[in-house]
């Protein structure tokens, strides 16, 4: 994503706002690495099917096409912090700006490239400062969204990884980080994980769409339902 990539407070706490977080013990640190090994994984096969003209079809990612936004995944696994510094001072500061620059480096490289990290380097281990490893696992939810949906080609999701990533983006910082609109007044609930927030008018949908809404895809609110979901677009 253009804002938000590289959250600098990003907190556990959010776990126990959930309804469910009393009942489950959070997943460590090694488990929520795994599943971001999958998932890269998993990614890749899905791109690996896709011709030269789904991968150069606009993603729902800004302005970035399928190969870029998929391009994007691997930043953290490729870019240095000295070379994310140089495009911070190219850009004068402008973080969006050297995210672009860093994302057009890496798909000049060829999809195919992409590919071959995505899978090679699927155990990289990195994460923004700050943050654990919920936010590259909610980083690839949110970005696999923008990738396939536009292509016709639905994902389903792990019910407890859902449930992870929607307790991280309950933190307001990483949730602000992510340019993700206020929760405040609305009941958030999911209909086919079990999990729910909030106190007012109720927002119901799938799990990973309301990932999608609260790290500021306001497109996604077409899938959700209910009497709090004009209030809750209110905030976008």
């Amino acid at each position: 994503m253009v804002n938000g990539d590289h959250p600098g407070l990003a907190t556990r706490e959010t776990r126990s706002m959930a309804t469910d977080a009393s009942s489950a013990q959070a997943p460590d640190d090694e488990t929520l690495f795994t599943w971001i090994a999958q998932d890269r994984r998993r990614i890749a096969d899905l791109l690996d099917g896709l011709d030269e003209a789904q991968l150069q079809q606009p993603s729902l990612c800004g302005v970035w096409t399928v190969a870029e936004c998929a391009a994007h995944l691997t930043a953290g696994m490729n870019a240095s912090w000295r070379k994310f510094g140089m495009e911070m001072l190219k850009a004068r500061g402008n973080f969006d700006k050297a995210n672009i620059a860093i994302t057009d480096w890496l798909a000049a490289r060829g999809a195919e490239q992409t590919i071959s990290d995505l899978r090679d380097q699927a155990e990289h281990r990195f994460t923004p400062p700050g943050a654990g490893p919920e936010a590259p696992l909610c980083d690839l939810m949110v970005h696999s969204e923008e990738i396939f949906r536009p292509l016709g080609i639905s994902q389903t999701y792990d019910p407890e990884r859902v449930r992870v990533v929607l307790d991280q983006l309950l933190d307001p910082k990483f949730r602000k980080a992510m340019n993700g609109p206020s929760v405040e007044g609305v009941t958030l609930e999911a209909d086919d994980v079990d999990w729910s927030c909030g106190s007012g008018p109720a927002v119901t949908g799938p799990g990973h769409s309301l990932v999608l809404v609260l790290a500021g895809r306001k497109w996604a609110l077409e899938d959700l339902s209910g009497p709090g979901l004009s209030q809750l677009g209110d905030q976008f």
